[in-house]
């Protein structure tokens, strides 16, 4: 039995756009955004509170030690919309998290199929909570 190799061009627009460094502006452009994004989701979850373009308006709620930062990593009272006032402990919001997502392996079909990361979600809620 012969193999017959057979070899598609790549189209012009594909060669333009991921092979010519006059796009390059256009990756930079994406990449910084995408770095931004990633910056402004991550801060969030791990220091709590928002970061924004206008440094100038950044204020000690939304410094590493403001009130408003409570994060995975630290802990604190916060304001809850309703005007409670609700203590939130190192590592609670990583276990709220692992337990929602637990409560999602109970159903058919089930939001999380595999066991391992089952089990790794009960470690977490059990042992940071």
């Amino acid at each position: 039995m012969t193999t017959t190799v057979v070899q598609f061009e790549e189209p012009r627009w594909s060669k333009w756009l991921f092979g010519s460094s006059r796009t390059a502006w256009l990756w930079l452009l994406a990449r910084l955004w995408l770095g931004w994004e990633w910056l402004h989701a991550g801060w969030g979850k791990v220091l709590g509170g928002n970061i924004t373009w206008k440094v100038w308006e950044w204020s000690s709620e939304f410094s590493l030690t403001g009130s408003r930062s409570i994060g995975w990593v630290r802990s604190g009272t916060i304001v809850t919309a309703d005007g409670t006032e609700v203590y939130r402990g190192i590592g609670d919001s990583v276990a709220g998290f692992a337990a929602r997502a637990i409560e999602g392996t109970e159903g058919s079909p089930p939001d999380i199929a595999y066991s391992w990361y089952v089990n790794f979600l009960e470690f977490v809620r059990d042992d940071f909570h």
